[in-house]
């Protein structure tokens, strides 16, 4: 019986990858447009204005913070977030 080639092998990998960048991607979607719609809102608000989990959040942040598309601020003890 022949082996698998490398790219057959992880294909499931692969494509469990791609679909939590799909993910990600919809998530810094989803938080642009409550952020356009509604201004700067603390992380406490997005997560549940999305219902997101904490690092689906973090992760939505994170993209949008890469691309330049939002500052983070220190508000007291959370952390604000607007569109640059």
């Amino acid at each position: 019986m022949s082996a698998l080639h490398p790219v057959v092998k992880n294909y499931g990998r692969f494509r469990k990858t791609m679909e939590l960048k799909g993910e990600v991607a919809e998530m810094a979607g989803r938080m642009w447009h409550a952020l356009n719609n509604e201004g700067p809102q603390t992380l406490v608000r997005l997560k549940k204005k999305l219902n997101a989990t904490s690092d689906m959040l973090s992760f939505g942040v994170g993209w949008l913070a890469r691309e330049d598309k939002v500052l983070i601020n220190q508000d007291k003890r959370t952390l604000r977030i607007q569109l640059s």
